[in-house]
């Protein structure tokens, strides 16, 4: 399960960054100001949910016999994640954004890849060229 999640949240950080990036339309400089934000809202969040941890335990008598020994809660910060999840859902179910025709989208990128494939279409003919050149020079020397 832990995969699973892992590989679906993997490109959320980019498609926020992308979002963030349209959003701000012309205003491109505000840009570091909004990841400012949320790299300080990040870590008072952690700050609290490490003290919310620090003070929460399962096991007062732990089942292990052990004395003095005490499991911390993890439900606690499973519960605060998935507060934050729900905030962060309604938060982006109210963005706008510009419509874009899928016509021109896949057209724009069609026209990228074919640039692409044509570069590197030109840069092995010429590592053929090469190859081709250096193999001959080199029987031309053994003759």
């Amino acid at each position: 399960m832990q995969v699973v999640g892992e590989f679906l949240s993997t490109p959320a950080i980019t498609m926020a960054d992308a979002a963030t990036l349209g959003y701000l339309d012309d205003d491109v400089a505000s840009y570091g100001r909004q990841r400012m934000y949320g790299s300080f809202g990040w870590a008072i969040a952690m700050f609290f949910v490490g003290i919310a941890l620090d003070y929460s335990n399962v096991f007062p008598n732990h089942p292990c016999g052990t004395i003095h020994v005490v499991d911390r809660n993890y439900m606690t910060c499973y519960a605060v994640f998935a507060v934050l999840m729900c905030c962060a859902f309604i938060t982006a179910t109210q963005f706008r954004f510009k419509e874009v025709r899928l016509a021109q989208l896949w057209f724009s990128r069609l026209e990228s890849w074919s640039r692409d494939v044509s570069k590197f279409v030109v840069l092995v003919f010429w590592l053929f060229f090469l190859l081709i050149k250096l193999v001959l020079v080199n029987e031309d020397e053994h003759l």
